[in-house]
């Protein structure tokens, strides 16, 4: 990061990051292959004046890169802050653990659905494949309706998988949840 312009400086929400290489593993934190091509774990380097969740040197998952920058190090890209789904910290009283912590409207749900019928309601393959239930886990401050450990049902293809310590999550925003089960 040595050769990057001190006056370098991301607008808005607009945040610098340093993309990280293509681990399968890092932390205890299992990165599926489908996102190792692209990246999807990365540091913080500057952030514009309008971003409020992540601070320079923060650990992320990003969803989407914006732009990939031409400077000698070509893990340099720019997103926006809403393209980035959670920080990574790292839980000292667990052991130096790192823990995938939500940010904005994203909730973090440990997919737990194993069967089509659950409850007294049966759900077709068709219906099966797109949702799913799970329990959250964590979700991020701007979130309203979705609490941690209530059992919802969310949609599938929207989000990324995660695992953390050995437990397979989905980090999806609020919207895609679909109902809560209280």
């Amino acid at each position: 990061m040595d050769n990057i312009p001190d006056n370098f400086i991301p607008l808005t929400k607009h945040v610098l990051i340093k993309r990280e290489d293509a681990d399968s593993e890092k932390g205890g934190i299992i990165i599926p292959e489908v996102y190792r091509l692209r990246g999807c774990r990365a540091e913080v380097v500057r952030i514009g004046n309008g971003v409020k969740n992540v601070t320079n040197g923060d650990q992320i998952l990003y969803w989407k890169e914006y732009t990939v920058l031409p400077f000698k190090e070509r893990e340099m890209a720019i997103t926006e802050d809403e393209y980035i789904l959670a920080k990574i910290e790292l839980d000292v009283v667990a052991g130096n653990v790192e823990r995938i912590i939500p940010l904005g409207s994203w909730v973090m749900i440990r997919m737990d659905r194993s069967s089509c019928q659950d409850d007294g309601i049966y759900l077709t393959d068709r219906t099966e494949k797109s949702a799913s239930w799970g329990t959250v886990v964590r979700i991020g401050d701007d979130c309203k309706a979705v609490k941690p450990d209530k059992r919802v049902y969310f949609e599938t293809n929207k989000g990324m998988v995660c695992v953390e310590n050995d437990t397979k999550c989905r980090l999806v925003k609020e919207e895609d949840v679909l109902c809560i089960l209280d």
